[in-house]
C-alpha cells in the first residue's frame, strides 16, 4: 500500500492554494478570487475540487462568450453589423459590448440585449419618424383646415377639462382667495368672464360665455356638415 501524498502549506491544486491544516481530513485553501474554505484532503489531490466554484463559472463563461460571438459577429442585423467584441467583463454576458457599423456609416457601441432588439444605429427609427411626422402634419393639417371655423378651430371648443383644472368644471379655475374665475378661450384669446364667490355662479358664467361666443360657430359646424 502506497503512502499517502503529504499535502504542505503554499501546494497549489487549482486555484487552491494551501494555507494551513485545518483538521484530521480537510485544509484551509485560498482561491484565487479570494474565498477561503476547508477543502477535503481526498478532493485536493483527485481534482474534483480546483475552486471555490469561480474556475467552472468562469469556463461556463468563455463557453457563453464564445456563443454569442458566433451569434453576432459579422452577422448582417438589419443595418447592424458587429465587427469586434469590446474588452471588459461585465457580470452578465448580457451587458458584453460589441463595436458594430451602421449601414449609414456610423459606428456604436451595443451591449447584446440591444443588439437583440436593434436594426441600426438609430438612423431608421429616425428616417421612419420624419416619415411618420410628415404624413401627420399634413393629415393634421388637412383636418385643422376642415375644422375651422370664422378663424377659430372647432375642436378645441369641445375639449374635455384638463387635469390641472383647480375647479373641475372647464373654463373655470379657484383663486388663491377663494374666489372662482370664469374663462374662456377664442382664437388664440382667453377671454374673462368674472369673479365670483361660489363655484356655482362661475360655472353658470361660463354656459352663458359659451352660448354667447361658442354656439354662433358650432351652429355653423352644423350646417356645414
Amino acid at each position: 500500500m502506497g503512502r499517502k501524498r503529504k499535502i504542505q502549506d503554499g501546494d497549489k491544486f487549482g486555484y487552491w492554494t494551501v494555507l494551513s491544516k485545518a483538521d484530521k481530513r480537510r485544509y484551509l485553501c485560498r482561491c484565487q478570487c479570494g474565498t477561503v474554505k476547508a477543502v477535503d484532503y481526498g478532493s485536493l489531490l483527485s481534482g474534483s475540487s480546483k475552486s471555490c466554484g469561480c474556475l467552472y463559472r468562469a469556463e461556463r463563461r468563455k463557453i457563453d462568450e464564445k456563443r454569442i460571438d458566433a451569434r453576432f459577429l459579422g452577422r448582417k442585423l438589419g443595418r447592424l453589423t458587429p465587427i469586434k467584441r469590446l474588452p471588459g467583463t461585465p457580470d452578465s454576458v448580457r451587458s458584453l459590448k460589441y463595436l458594430c457599423r451602421c449601414d449609414c456609416g456610423k459606428e456604436i457601441v451595443m451591449t447584446v440585449e440591444q443588439l437583440k432588439k436593434a436594426r441600426s444605429c438609430g438612423c431608421l427609427r429616425r428616417e421612419n419618424s420624419a416619415v411618420l411626422m410628415d404624413s401627420i402634419k399634413e393629415a393634421g393639417y388637412d383636418k385643422i383646415q376642415d375644422a375651422r371655423i370664422d378663424g377659430t378651430i372647432t375642436y378645441s371648443l369641445v375639449q374635455k377639462t384638463r387635469r390641472n383644472n383647480t375647479s373641475g368644471i372647464k373654463g373655470v379655475s379657484r383663486l388663491k382667495n377663494g374666489k372662482y374665475r370664469a374663462y374662456l378661450n377664442l382664437r388664440r384669446t382667453q377671454i374673462n368672464l368674472g369673479y365670483y364667490d361660489t363655484l356655482e355662479e362661475a360655472a353658470l358664467a361660463r354656459r352663458e360665455g359659451e352660448k354667447l361666443y361658442y354656439k354662433p360657430i358650432l351652429e355653423k359646424v352644423k350646417n356645414k356638415n
